[in-house]
Parts: structure tokens; C-alpha cells; sequence
């Protein structure tokens, strides 16, 4: 029985040993892909200039010279599994070391050639393969039985007892940690990210403080500050929701690296430290969740709420049905929706949403001739009301913001001073010889927003007159039941124009000098969020600036504006967001087209 069982063990002892050969020269052939590469990343780390690029250098020397002193001459060399532990960590540091180091080299003053970044690139992809290999082999399961033919070979140690076993236990959680920062960071780059929002401009699909999980490897996501990494073979269209970064920042060398290395921190810190701040020192709104709203070879206007799109082979504007799907202007709509405690703040519009419509409703069906007609009687009628004398006038700004607020003053002045009655018979008609004119729909919008302002500036003013005539001194007549309620429409057609920019967008990208559509370009995006009233998109700059409502009319109101549309190029689009996971009660997947 003995001679059988020996010479069964005989005949499994060649295959046993040749896997176990076979394993072995695979973790060497490893280990040695690993040195090599190592070598040669260090050398592409050395660096010439005067910055923080010459801290590549000593970081990336010191952990090969670590690894392959313990790796090669203590380990290989001598086929001692020893030092097998320290190795380890020496093997699973190095990518992420590297990684470190390859952002150093980058963070420089100079640029780095394309061709460097990219074979920079393939050697730590080696790195990186090198080292999953050589820790799935030093598995205390894989490594105990591949070392067993070893002058010292692998024995799992115990962590001890008291002391040592708590300084051992806090180490391992320690590197655990560390290392977990330094893959999730990898996984956030090329794959994965975990986003928080962080506003209410897509208050429809997500509500302030929704977790969500966006895939960007099929966006093309490249190595930090450079153009190396994978293809962007997504197809974008109207209606998807992408993550972008924001182009209201400056978006250049300096600010990258600034935006990698607070990535970096943030995660090392577990958050604690935010460093990804603005000029002025506020936190950065960057990146932004935005829907893709302009496809490449469009025009783009909106009006009333609804956007609009033409291309070279259709030239008239068309009703973008998709966009309307997903546009969220009366906020208070969804509010039943919500679950208890999803807050949203509904203080966003000026002007509450029926009255908005009735008012657009009123412009589009506003007869030119006949307020033409309306005003010169009124103004007629103000002249023979009015008892002037020489005082002194100063012509008002034609600010709206600043014509509603001090509407009494001025329709003091009109009514009581002949110099004041002579600007504002000019003021209120200056539109006239233009209302034949040709205007696209935004133009043609605005220009009839400025009608009705001034119209109904004459009739506040009209009925003034009026009071003045019966009798009334100028003091008693200000809050007249008859005056409260003309200016009740004066207040609200104000409103609309102070959230113009938040409901209307002109024509964009503009037309040329001689007439000509512009499209947006190829690879090129227009993004906004569903929230319309309550979101910084691109359709708005960074600052105010006050501007005439129409260029037809030589004596134009004027409004603050931040009305700055811009595309962006689809290399500033980092990912896609795939759905909702927290909180648990709104998980779900992202509405796209």
C-alpha cells in the first residue's frame, strides 16, 4: 500500500512543480518588468527647471532604489522571502507614487512634450500592471507555496500580543486608508466619480445635496495635465445630462494644476481640505451638472420659455419639443412632489409664473399703431393738464431698475417742469420710426418690451395729469387708488425685464456682420440647466453690465445683464451622470434623452 501511495505522490510531484516553477518565474518576470520600468520612470521625472517639476526627481529615485534594494538584492537575489512585507508595500506604493510624481513633473512652469507625456504614460501603465501582478502573487496563499523551495521562505507572522499588536493593527488601517484615497482617486479620474450637487440650477432632476455616480471612461478622461488618456466615443445629444467644467473660469495651466492638486488634498484629507477656490478666494463652482441644450451646426435662440434651433439645411427657427421636456420654469409645480425635508427655495422668480405668461401673451398681441396712436393722445392730453414752468430738469437714467423706483419724482418733473415734458414726449415716441423694422424673434421681444414700458410709464403719468387737473395737489395724488393700479402693471412688466435674461436668450451663436448665420461648431456644446430661473449657465457671464433692451429705439431702457452665451468644446465634458443613490428615497436613474 506504502509503494502505491509513493508512487502516486511521484507522479503529481513533476506537475506540482511545474506550475509552481511556472508561477515563479512569472512574480520574477514581474518584479523585473517592475524595476525596469521604474528605472526609466524615474529618469523621464528628472527635470531642469527652477520649480516644483524637481521634486519628480528625488520622490520617484527613492522608492525604486527602496524597492529594488529590497525587491532584487535582498529578496531575488538571495531567495529570501525576509523582506517579502516591506516589498509588498514598496510594489502597491509605487503606481501611486508615480502618479504623484507625474503630476509634479507637469506641475512646472514648462510644458512637457506630447510625445514624453505619452511614453511617460505607457511606462507607468507597466508600473501600475506590474504591480497588481506582484501583489496577487505575494498572497500569503500564492506566495507561502511559491517560496517553499526558497533558501527563507514565507512565513505568515504573527501580529503579536498588546502593544505591538495595536501599533500593527493602526499601521495596516493606516495603509489601508491610504492606499484605498489613492485607488478611489485613480477610479475618479478614468472611470468613476461620486458627485454631490451643489445647487438648484437642475431642481428637477436633482435636488440640492443628491448623490450621484458618473461614468467618465467613455468621455474620454485624460492623465492629470495632459492630453494623454482614453478616446471620447460618446455620443452627446439634446437632453443628456453631462458634467462639465465650468468656462466661466479661467482654464489654463495654472488653474489645472491648481484643480488636480486640491483634488488630490481633498481626498488625502478626507475632505477637510478645499483649496479649489477662486481670485477672490470663494469656493469654485467647478465642475457643473448641466443638460446638453445646442448640438454642433446649430442656432440657437429662446423665447418665452421655449428654445429654438436652426441649422444650414433648415433655416427657419424650429421648437426644440425634447428641451421643453425637461425646462422647469414654474418651480412651485413640483413642490407636491417632494418628500419631507427636500427643501427648495421658490423665491426665484420676480414675477409669478401665470401673470409672466399673460404678460408675454400681451406683448405678442401688442398692436404698434395703435399705442403709437395711444400715447401721442395721452401726451396731448398730459400737455393740456400740465402747468409748467422753467425749472431746472436733469434727464433721468434709463435704467429701468432705477425709472420704477423713483417713478414719482420723474412723473414730478414731466408734469410740472416744460423741459421735463419735452424729453419724455421724446423718450416715449423715439421707438416709432422703427416698429416697420425687421427683427428676429428676440430682437423683435425686446423691442416690444421697451413699447410697453414706455406706454405704460405715459398712462402712470397720464392719470397724474388727470388727478393734478381735478384739482389735487401733487403730494395727495401719490398711492391714488387710480395711480396704484397702473403701476401694478408698470411693477410687473419691470419684473419680467429684470429676469429677462433667465426666460430669454438672443440669437447664438450671433449672426455676422453682413447677416449671415453662425452655427455652433463641430464638437462643440450649449449647455443649461432645467431650472431656468435659478441657474448660472452658459448662457450668463460672470459679472452685470448695464445694456440697452433693443438697438431700434435711439432712447432704448436699459436693464443689468449678464447675458454672455458660450459653447464649450466636448473635451471640457468629464463625464456622464448614470444615476441617483443618495438619498435612498429619490435613487433612480438620470432622465436623458
Amino acid at each position: 500500500m506504502s509503494n502505491k501511495k509513493n508512487s502516486k505522490s511521484k507522479k503529481t510531484n513533476p506537475v506540482v512543480l511545474f506550475f509552481s516553477q511556472n508561477e515563479q518565474k512569472i512574480f520574477k518576470i514581474s518584479c523585473y518588468c517592475a524595476f525596469v520600468s521604474a528605472i526609466l520612470f524615474t529618469i523621464f521625472s528628472i527635470s531642469f527647471h527652477a520649480d516644483i517639476s524637481l521634486l519628480a526627481f528625488p520622490i520617484s529615485l527613492a522608492i525604486t532604489v527602496a524597492s529594488i534594494y529590497f525587491g532584487f538584492f535582498k529578496m531575488i537575489k538571495n531567495n529570501s522571502a525576509k523582506p517579502a512585507n516591506v516589498f509588498l508595500r514598496l510594489a502597491q506604493y509605487l503606481p501611486y507614487v508615480f502618479l504623484l510624481s507625474f503630476i509634479l513633473r507637469r506641475a512646472g512652469k514648462t510644458e512637457t512634450y506630447k510625445w514624453f507625456d505619452a511614453l511617460s504614460v505607457l511606462i507607468w501603465l507597466v508600473v501600475f500592471i506590474s504591480s497588481l501582478v506582484i501583489s496577487h502573487y505575494m498572497n500569503p496563499k500564492k506566495f507561502i507555496p511559491l517560496t517553499k523551495d526558497w533558501a527563507v521562505p514565507y512565513v505568515k507572522t504573527e501580529k503579536g500580543k498588546g502593544l505591538r499588536f495595536v501599533v500593527i493593527e493602526i499601521l495596516e488601517w493606516i495603509d489601508a486608508l491610504v492606499q484605498a484615497v489613492f485607488f478611489v482617486f485613480l477610479l475618479q479620474i478614468f472611470f468613476f466619480q461620486l458627485y454631490v450637487i451643489p445647487s438648484e440650477s437642475m431642481v428637477g432632476e436633482f435636488l440640492v445635496g443628491d448623490k450621484v455616480i458618473v461614468t467618465k471612461f467613455n468621455c474620454g478622461p485624460k492623465f492629470p495635465l495632459t492630453d494623454i488618456g482614453f478616446p471620447d466615443f460618446t455620443d452627446y445629444k439634446r437632453g443628456d445630462v453631462v458634467v462639465l467644467r465650468n468656462p466661466k473660469y479661467t482654464i489654463d495651466r495654472k488653474s489645472e494644476i491648481q484643480s488636480v492638486t486640491s483634488h488630490l488634498l481633498y481626498m488625502l484629507s478626507f475632505s477637510g481640505l478645499q483649496l479649489n477656490r477662486d481670485e477672490d478666494g470663494n469656493m469654485k463652482y467647478d465642475p457643473l451638472v448641466k443638460r446638453i441644450c445646442g448640438e454642433e451646426g446649430e442656432q440657437l435662440v429662446m423665447l418665452d420659455g421655449t428654445l429654438y434651433a436652426r441649422t444650414k439645411d433648415n433655416q427657419e427657427f424650429t421648437a426644440q419639443k425634447i428641451d421643453s421636456k425637461y425646462a422647469l420654469w414654474d418651480i412651485k409645480s413640483i413642490l407636491p412632489n417632494l418628500k419631507p425635508g427636500q427643501s427648495v427655495r421658490t423665491e426665484i422668480m420676480y414675477l409669478p409664473y401665470q401673470k409672466m405668461l399673460d404678460l408675454e401673451e400681451a406683448r405678442r398681441n401688442l398692436n404698434l399703431d395703435e399705442v403709437q396712436k395711444e400715447i401721442e393722445q395721452m401726451l396731448s392730453q398730459i400737455k393740456k393738464n400740465s402747468t409748467f414752468e422753467d425749472s431746472a430738469f436733469v434727464v433721468p437714467e434709463y435704467n429701468s431698475y432705477g425709472i420704477y423706483r423713483t417713478i414719482d419724482l420723474i412723473a414730478s418733473d414731466v408734469l410740472t417742469t416744460k423741459d421735463g415734458f419735452n424729453w419724455f414726449e421724446k423718450f416715449a415716441t423715439s421707438w416709432c420710426a422703427s416698429k416697420k423694422q425687421t427683427r428676429d424673434m428676440y430682437a423683435e421681444a425686446n423691442y416690444r418690451l421697451n413699447v410697453m414700458f414706455k406706454y405704460d410709464m405715459t398712462k402712470i403719468f397720464y392719470e397724474y395729469s388727470k388727478l393734478i387737473a381735478k384739482g389735487y395737489f401733487f403730494s395727495d395724488v401719490i398711492g391714488h387708488p387710480d395711480i396704484v393700479s397702473v403701476q401694478a402693471d408698470f411693477e410687473n412688466l419691470n419684473n419680467y425685464i429684470l429676469q429677462n435674461d433667465q426666460r430669454n436668450m438672443p440669437v447664438f451663436p450671433a449672426c455676422k456682420e453682413n447677416g449671415e448665420p453662425d452655427y455652433i461648431p463641430e464638437n462643440c456644446y450649449f449647455m443649461m440647466g432645467d431650472n431656468r430661473f435659478n441657474s448660472e449657465d452658459l448662457r450668463h457671464g460672470k459679472g452685470y453690465k448695464l445694456v440697452n433692451i433693443t438697438s431700434s429705439d435711439p432712447s432704448s431702457i436699459m436693464y443689468y445683464s449678464n447675458m454672455d452665451p458660450v459653447y464649450i468644446n466636448k473635451k471640457l465634458i468629464e463625464g456622464k451622470p448614470i444615476c441617483k443613490f443618495w438619498p435612498l428615497n429619490r435613487a433612480a436613474k438620470v432622465r436623458n434623452r
